[in-house]
């Protein structure tokens, strides 16, 4: 660790945290924790007591140990505690109890403290140089000891509530990337640290363009002085010897709302936050997946991350609308992230994001299950008059701080019922907007868009997708998406008359995505979920398209990038309904397309009674045990038990006042005046960029470690270049890739983006065609979309006239069999435009020499040897007048025959003759 005063331009990376394998040990009245980075060579030791029956003692050894030095501890440790006498209470030595891999927090019910921590977790994604973990398994220890435990009758009850939190169960962390914000917070954060030198004010770097980002790279070389290490001399001169490269450690402010483990760092004291930031992880709950898609060798990961919010969280009748603080029931943030794994770095390479969200209706309402007959759809109450839109607009404030504007509403209520239901929320959204964009400026008003996706479903004249789809587009031609390094490809993505329209703020190399589309429908899970699909396929197509890897930014549905991205989406979709609703999907995104088969019917109704009995019979005790490990009900000796309340609503409406939201008690000032000032930016990326231009003041005091140094290290933390390791252990080798169906299914164009003919031949048996009809459309679709898997050609003699004709059904021409992606070819960008399209004649000879070489294949063997190989070789069998021929030819040259002397001799005297002429 150095301090560094010069000026000079640093590297800037994320914290890294080093402390990733634990080892706990315990004596009768301590707990060890024993920290180390991955490689085994940097040891700290955590020190807990046991001997406080309610309070947490922590105390921290801030030297850091080598391996040789943490096992002489060891044995001292187990040396002092050795007892002579085997009493009951009295631990023989020091004892190790268990290996992990993290903390996850501390937490206390009505006795002692328990130790939360990680035992088992797998890699769920690779993004960056950042590996991100699933936690698969983790365990719960009581910390204090048997004579400091003051037992408590309800303690067992609690703790049983608490583990119904099932932690192994879609809960991510990582050690050097922050979760809980998204890819365009955390990039441009880093960007601006590692440029802060270079900047003179804050408009420098928000104005600046791509040719001044590009200009210079954001890393370079420091000289410093080692004169401890390099015995440098002390004239000041710069020696190659005492070469070293710095890089500035940075550390993120997450996001609150995304972190499910806040509550359980709370016991850490405010005094020890370093033990909050290097032994404890932040722990997301949602989802995340990541896929490969493979083009001509090329891979390009798709993530796909879903982040649950903590607030206002809950189960599916129990939770819904918002609380007074304007958090939403079922509040999802997905970001959908596609860059290209050939670059690593972030600031470096190619990455682009999408932001989406979901959430319960922003208004007071309830659904009394009791009060219905039919439990499963119980009526629909109102349960607040809100005339100022108090809460709604507080839900929407937030909206802008996270995301900028505009903020795009996509309503999926029904509008037309015989029965006033769903309708009713849709009518008291709509007013609530209304009132909030009197408010507003036009161009930063809410964006409210409405469409009966249940009843458009069902009719036979519309096509529901297709309507999404064009909302879609629009949609992302607001609010743009997230793009780094957007000079790549610029010059023809330009031509582009979709991409010329595509709004957002350039801040340095980045395209900033400012507002997000928010999807909602009473449940905000099937319907929500198979629009937000088409909003992501709509915003990959262009981030592909941005990449450089298609000619439009349009994308068909039946290719292997899409199926691939959907059935991601649909995993997506049912763990989030798992979690709010207790069951999958009901309706999956198949089901609109109206290609769902019968089984999924089938499906569809053994998921409505899942979803139904865990409604009825265990939200209640799912309900209790969130609010427990959230912090949102805390256990007290003298309280009610929570088993004993009848509602928890007061817990989630408390320690605000509604009417303080507005500015200066002003009832049409809902939005801070601070927020106003720097729309269409979110507020959160400007005040993440202030903390970064702040540290220009401060450089001095800035710590600097070197490069290889584990707390900055990412390259070294990513690819572990000291350890020995198999190909069958990496992860990228493991993912999902859009090779294996190519390769499976035989097909001949290996593009991910080829439309595949068995997908509509699939269709066209599900819809009953006849099999005339079906086996013309097979033909039709395999000469169309280079799928040789659709029809099989068996050639015979008599086929020989037409082979040509038939060998184009198994052999099919690609249309651009030389370059598929040509309008982003270097020929082209320099000017030199070549057309790839063959000519008649070339598609020909290309037929007929496809004809010849399968009757080739069939008809001729492949050698005439029935051995043959570099150990043996069996000479093919002669005929009786070949070998007479061979033997009369050896036997001329070695008798010499007088033929062959007659001859010799009549050319020897024409020879002569000749030379006497001339």
């Amino acid at each position: 660790m150095t301090n560094q005063s010069s000026t000079g331009n640093h590297s800037c990376h994320f914290k890294i945290n080093w402390i990733q394998l634990l080892q706990i040990y315990k004596t009768h009245t301590k707990y060890f924790v024993i920290g180390s980075n991955n490689a085994e060579t940097k040891f700290k030791v955590l020190k807990i007591d046991r001997s406080e029956p309610k309070n947490l003692v922590i105390e921290e050894d801030k030297a850091e140990y080598t391996l040789p030095q943490v096992k002489e501890i060891i044995e001292r440790l187990h040396a002092g505690n050795w007892g002579r006498r085997q009493s009951s209470w009295r631990q023989r030595g020091l004892v190790q109890t268990l290996t992990a891999f993290g903390i996850i927090g501390f937490v206390r019910f009505l006795e002692g403290y328990y130790m939360i921590l990680v035992t088992k977790r797998s890699v769920a994604a690779e993004l960056g140089g950042h590996r991100i973990f699933k936690v698969e398994d983790t365990s719960m220890i009581y910390i204090p000891n048997s004579n400091a435990r003051i037992s408590h009758p309800d303690e067992s009850r609690y703790l049983k509530s608490f583990q119904m939190v099932d932690l192994s169960s879609n809960f991510y962390y990582s050690n050097s990337y922050d979760l809980s914000n998204s890819l365009q917070q955390n990039v441009t954060f880093q960007y601006a640290c590692t440029n802060i030198n270079s900047s003179d004010n804050e408009d420098n770097l928000l104005d600046a363009d791509t040719s001044t980002a590009s200009g210079s790279t954001p890393e370079s070389w420091h000289y410093e002085e080692s004169a401890e290490e390099d015995g440098a001399s002390s004239n000041g001169k710069e020696t190659k010897n005492n070469v070293q490269k710095l890089a500035m450690c940075i550390e993120a402010t997450p996001c609150k709302r995304y972190i499910w483990n806040s509550f359980l760092k709370e016991p850490i004291p405010k005094s020890l936050s370093h033990i909050a930031s290097d032994w404890t992880v932040d722990v997301i709950h949602g989802f995340l997946g990541q896929i490969k898609i493979n083009v001509y060798g090329k891979p390009v990961y798709v993530t796909l991350i879903a982040r649950r919010s903590s607030c206002f969280a809950g189960t599916r009748f129990l939770k819904r609308g918002c609380n007074i603080h304007g958090d939403i029931a079922n509040e999802v943030e997905t970001e959908q992230i596609v860059h290209s794994a050939t670059v690593t770095s972030f600031l470096k390479g190619h990455y682009t994001a999408y932001i989406q969200h979901r959430g319960s209706v922003p208004v007071h309402w309830f659904q009394d299950i009791t009060a219905s007959v039919v439990p499963a759809k119980p009526p629909i109450t109102i349960a607040m008059s809100n005339p100022y839109a108090q809460v709604t607009g507080k839900h929407f404030s937030q909206l802008y701080h996270r995301y900028g504007s505009p903020i795009i509403v996509l309503n999926l209520v029904r509008k037309h019922e015989r029965r006033t239901h769903e309708s009713q929320l849709g009518k008291a959204f709509k007013s609530a907007i209304d009132y909030l964009n009197l408010f507003l400026p036009v161009d930063q008003q809410i964006i409210y868009q409405t469409l009966d996706m249940a009843n458009l479903s069902h009719s036979t004249k519309s096509d529901v997708l297709v309507k999404l789809a064009m909302i879609a587009e629009t949609d992302l031609q607001r609010t743009g998406f997230f793009q780094s390094n957007m000079q790549l490809f610029q010059h023809t993505l330009n031509k582009n008359p979709k991409w010329a329209e595509l709004k957002g703020v350039k801040f340095g190399p980045f395209r900033l995505q400012t507002g997000v589309v928010r999807s909602n429908c009473v449940d905000c899970l099937d319907r929500t979920n198979s629009a937000q699909f088409i909003s992501s396929k709509c915003a990959l197509a262009y981030q592909l398209f941005s990449l450089g890897l298609l000619q439009t930014p349009e994308i068909e549905f039946d290719t292997d990038a899409t199926r691939l991205f959907e059935e991601l989406f649909e995993e997506h979709g049912d763990i989030i309904a798992l979690q709010y609703g207790g069951s999958q999907l009901v309706h999956t995104i198949q089901s609109y397309r109206q290609t769902a088969v019968l089984a999924s019917h089938s499906r569809d109704i053994v998921t409505t009674l899942s979803r139904y009995y865990s409604n009825t019979f265990s939200d209640t005790y799912k309900q209790s045990a969130i609010n427990l490990f959230l912090g949102i009900y805390r256990p007290e000796e003298h309280d009610c038990p929570q088993w004993d309340l009848s509602t928890d609503v007061y817990l989630h409406n408390v320690g605000d006042d509604i009417l303080a939201s507005f500015e200066n008690n002003n009832y049409t000032m809902w939005l801070n005046s601070a927020l106003r000032s720097v729309l269409p930016l979110p507020l959160d990326f400007v005040t993440s960029f202030q903390t970064a231009n702040c540290l220009k003041n401060h450089m001095t005091e800035m710590k600097y470690f070197t490069a290889s140094d584990s707390k900055v290290d990412w390259f070294n933390e990513f690819y572990r270049t000291g350890e020995l390791t198999s190909f069958d252990d990496l992860f990228g080798l493991t993912i999902v890739d859009s090779m294996t169906g190519c390769l499976a299914n035989g097909y001949n164009n290996i593009s991910p983006f080829a439309l595949r003919a068995d997908k509509w031949q699939e269709i066209k048996n599900q819809n009953k065609v006849s099999d005339s009809l079906s086996s013309q459309s097979s033909l039709d679709q395999s000469s169309s979309s280079d799928d040789d898997s659709v029809l099989e050609v068996r050639y015979t003699a008599d086929d020989i006239v037409n082979v040509a004709t038939k060998s184009m059904l198994k052999y099919p021409v690609p249309s651009d069999p030389i370059n598929p992606l040509d309008e982003f070819s270097p020929r082209e960008s320099y000017g030199d435009k070549i057309s790839w399209t063959p000519s008649r004649k070339d598609l020909n000879l290309y037929r007929r020499y496809i004809a010849v070489e399968d009757i080739h294949n069939k008809f001729i063997p492949n050698s005439v040897f029935s051995q043959d190989s570099i150990y043996h070789v069996e000479p093919p069998t002669v005929g009786r007048q070949s070998r007479q021929i061979y033997e009369k030819s050896v036997a001329c040259c070695t008798q010499y025959p007088t033929t062959l002397l007659t001859n010799y001799r009549v050319y020897q005297d024409y020879v002569n003759s000749v030379g006497e002429m001339h």
